[in-house]
């Protein structure tokens, strides 16, 4: 004779077993993604292949090194050899042995010595440039233009230049010179290094001596 309370608990018991595996099921089936991080976990860049950390900075760039009065900075020239450029002195105010390179009315000659030693295969094709700051924000050049007039010097008598010419490995140094306004005093120097295209107004300076 057919139990219907009987049939009753089987059926009950099956569907408690049926729930009870479906929930390991579900547990089974949350997987970790390499290097532990579980599903809703964050990972750090450097944990998912093919992700760098930090990409790394573009073959030739140079950051710009400072130092001053006195210091021997290296900078990249071109095609990536090294050069060391000393920023030796200041002579403040300059002389200038010719009269007809004589300062104006209401401005000084600023001169510097700057010696560089240029390791590259090139050298004889490069070239080193300065530029400067005044006490007053504005920007100095060897080729000043003052009163309304061009004024350049390669030398004064306190500095012995060599020219601008460099060879491989030899020690060079010249003697540029600022044309500076009377009460305006020279706060920085900048040096900028390469061939031609440094004399462009894009060249920025890989080299920078604070005064004093």
């Amino acid at each position: 004779m057919f139990n219907r309370s009987s049939a009753a608990a089987r059926g009950a018991l099956a569907l408690a077993v049926l729930s009870v595996v479906a929930v390991a099921c579900s547990g089974s089936s949350s997987s970790s993604l390499p290097g532990g991080g579980g599903v809703g976990t964050s990972q750090p860049p450097a944990a998912i292949a093919g992700t760098p950390e930090s990409a790394p900075a573009a073959a030739g760039s140079a950051g710009v090194v400072t130092g001053h009065v006195g210091d021997t900075l290296t900078v990249t020239m071109l095609g990536g050899d090294k050069a060391e450029i000393a920023f030796v002195k200041v002579v403040d105010p300059a002389t200038v042995a010719d009269a007809n390179n004589a300062a104006p009315a209401g401005a000084r000659w600023v001169g510097l010595e700057v010696t560089t030693v240029d390791h590259s295969s090139g050298a004889s094709g490069q070239q080193v440039l300065v530029d400067g700051i005044g006490s007053d924000g504005q920007p100095l050049t060897t080729d000043s233009v003052f009163q309304g007039s061009s004024h350049e010097i390669g030398a004064f008598t306190e500095c012995t230049s060599m020219g601008s010419f460099m060879e491989t490995d030899q020690a060079n140094t010249i003697c540029p010179a600022f044309l500076v306004p009377t009460g305006v005093t020279l706060t920085s120097v900048g040096a900028n290094v390469g061939g031609a295209e440094i004399a462009e107004t894009t060249a920025v300076d890989q080299a920078i001596w604070k005064i004093p």
